[in-house]
């Protein structure tokens, strides 16, 4: 059941953490005040046993960070260089069309290149794979 009373809308009687039952009925708009006050504390309580009690569940202090930035194997780059490489050498003409050959030509292989850490392996790959696309853009 609702109560309405003129300084703070509807207020149910709340059953606090003593067992004491607070409510404002009768005590007007400094009533009000205190009950709201009063349910503010029990929410931040609860909140912040709430919060010890999910940290340690996941023990992120023991773990220490998280890495921010995913590190690709060199070893999986290398493969899918030689993979996307093989194939363009064994097509007489562009062995994909449309979305597929922008995405092979354009945004895969540098995005691979980035992902090498020696700067010299990435410019071997860019110009062995460069002078495939020159030789299937020469077929068309």
């Amino acid at each position: 059941m609702s109560l309405d009373f003129p300084f703070c809308g509807p207020v149910w009687p709340v059953r606090a953490r003593s067992g004491d039952s607070v409510s404002c009925r009768g005590n007007g708009l400094a009533g009000c005040v205190r009950l709201r006050q009063t349910l503010q504390r029990i929410s931040d309580s609860r909140d912040r046993s709430l919060s010890a009690v999910q940290s340690s569940l996941f023990a992120e202090n023991e773990m220490g960070p998280k890495p921010r930035v995913h590190v690709a194997n060199p070893r999986h780059v290398r493969n899918r260089l030689q993979g996307l490489l093989d194939e363009m050498r064994a097509a007489e003409r562009w062995p994909w069309e449309g979305a597929l050959l922008e995405l092979y030509r354009d945004v895969v292989p540098p995005q691979l290149y980035a992902r090498l850490s020696d700067a010299e392996e990435a410019a071997r790959w860019r110009a062995d794979i460069e002078a495939e696309a020159a030789r299937l853009d020469s077929v068309v």
